[in-house]
């Protein structure tokens, strides 16, 4: 089954419960002092909704919605988008859509996924790479009555003593 790619019609009936979140920033300078183990590598499955910040610097202090990517040609035509204009806040964010347009099932696939990283701390997640997909999977999937979760990426855990 087709994951169904019109996430600002679907908004318009439903906010995800994650929606006004603040993703919380992954300081390397503060983990850097602990040990690493890298594993998972293309084999990992993780759980969106146990994702709660970025290691990038731009994006963390954002909300979920804040950062999810606009597509140029479905924004033109709703009502209430001068209140959601936050297409500026991801780069390239439009290049997200993009790809889920061409592929939209990249998000329940199997595969691996190239460049989709994660540190894990505890039970938390925080993203490494791959922002815009994050985001974007983490509507789609909740939008579409899909678990939150994504199979074939990248996880290195921090070991915290």
């Amino acid at each position: 089954m087709k994951l169904k790619t019109d996430i600002y019609e679907r908004l318009e009936i439903n906010e995800p419960y994650f929606m006004n979140d603040k993703l919380k920033y992954f300081d390397r300078s503060i983990y850097g002092k602990f040990d690493w183990l890298k594993h998972d590598e293309g084999e990992g499955v993780i759980d969106l909704s146990k994702v709660i910040g970025t290691a990038h610097y731009n994006y963390h202090g954002n909300t979920w919605f804040e950062l999810l990517p606009t597509n140029q040609d479905n924004h033109k035509n709703l009502e209430v988008f001068s209140s959601w204009q936050h297409q500026g806040k991801l780069a390239r964010g439009w290049q997200a859509f993009d790809m889920l347009l061409r592929n939209p099932d990249y998000f329940i696939s199997d595969d691996v996924k190239e460049n989709l990283n994660y540190f894990k701390v505890g039970d938390d997640y925080y993203i490494n790479g791959g922002n815009h997909r994050t985001i974007l999977g983490r509507f789609l999937l909740n939008l579409n009555g899909y678990d939150e979760m994504i199979k074939g990426v990248n996880i290195t855990e921090v070991i915290i003593p």
